[in-house]
């Protein structure tokens, strides 16, 4: 359970952390050019509070400002946010190797399918019941780890070529925020609101792109362990979901026993029952037949299930392999695609 609670810490995406008073280049360094020392959250709170708090200022260039400060708070936010990413992939360079080893240890130590279907049913009816349900609700818990984290796989598929795509213009948004600050224009001048507003979310937009930067070169760099423990942590998944799949189609095999057993008994005393009530009493004749009904009714209910249960088995067979043929497929197209590079 750590283990995969500290797989789930590593692809969950980093919450925007709430951003300290604490100066910005303090979050991160940046990789391209010189650390950036970014406004804090209190300063730009700070100026604005100023501002709201200004009588001489008219309330249309109040508005105006306004804008350009909650841009640069949210400037700020993003620049956190990417900070905290850059730093959950940079500590997947170092944990995820040690990560995915764990797990393709685990998947070794798991029973075989054939044992995992190998159950005792319980003495009491409620208890087989109760144990089936809880099988149930795991299968389900697992099936839905085992869908998100294909998703997730299927997304960072993506990555690579959008990566490639955002460098060159995070770089050329950059460098236009570092060629307005240089600008005379964007002097420092106290005096001028609009001027101070103007340069908070150009140092505000410089940080966020430069973290955004350094988020995305550590997420290239880590893209192949990260990876590598994507499919370890699907791997165990899948060997979890067949084992559980077989754990609940044995127990669905000794309750549907058992039901059959109980409906058998109940067919054959009401049969015996019918023959032994008085002719005349046709009410009891009739209310016996009718139990005897139900009872073949419910057999044959038990028999359709395990029809279904068993297609439904071999749908997810054929599924499981096709799956594994297109990953099989893909690999091999990559590797000629590297071939040729």
């Amino acid at each position: 359970a750590a283990v995969l609670a500290g797989v789930s810490m590593l692809f969950a995406n980093p919450l925007v952390a709430q951003l300290a008073d604490t100066p910005a280049r303090d979050q991160t360094a940046a990789t391209r050019g010189d650390a950036i020392s970014g406004p804090t959250l209190l300063e730009v709170e700070s100026a604005l509070a100023s501002i709201e708090a200004d009588s001489g200022i008219e309330d249309s260039a109040k508005e105006l400002l306004r804008t350009k400060y909650a841009q640069a708070i949210e400037s700020l936010k993003e620049a956190a946010s990417n900070a905290a990413k850059a730093a959950r992939y940079r500590e997947s360079m170092t944990q995820a190797p040690d990560t995915a080893a764990e797990l393709r240890a685990r998947v070794e130590e798991l029973p075989s399918v054939e044992n995992a279907g190998d159950v005792t049913a319980p003495g009491n009816p409620n208890d087989l019941q109760r144990e089936l349900a809880a099988q149930q609700a795991t299968l389900a818990a697992l099936n839905e780890q085992l869908s998100s984290v294909t998703a997730d796989s299927s997304l960072a598929e993506q990555r690579p070529a959008e990566i490639s795509m955002r460098i060159p213009e995070a770089e050329r948004e950059l460098a236009d925020a570092r060629g307005q600050l240089a600008s005379p224009d964007l002097a420092k001048d106290i005096t001028s609101p609009s001027r101070v507003a103007d340069r908070f979310l150009l140092r505000a937009r410089e940080l966020k792109l430069a973290n955004e930067l350094e988020m995305l070169e550590q997420e290239q760099l880590s893209q192949s362990v990260r990876r590598n423990l994507q499919q370890a942590h699907r791997r165990l998944l899948t060997r979890q979901v067949e084992n559980a799949s077989a754990t609940v189609a044995a127990y669905e095999t000794l309750m549907n026993k058992s039901v059959t057993s109980v409906a058998q008994d109940i067919g054959a005393r009401a049969e015996k029952l019918g023959l032994e009530v008085p002719k005349e009493d046709e009410e009891a004749v009739a209310l016996a037949s009718e139990v005897q009904d139900l009872a073949t009714k419910l057999e044959s209910v038990l028999q359709e299930r395990q029809r279904i249960s068993a297609a439904k088995a071999n749908v997810s067979a054929k599924l499981q392999r096709l799956t594994q043929r297109y990953d099989s497929i893909k690999r091999q197209l990559e590797s000629v695609s590297y071939t040729h590079l």
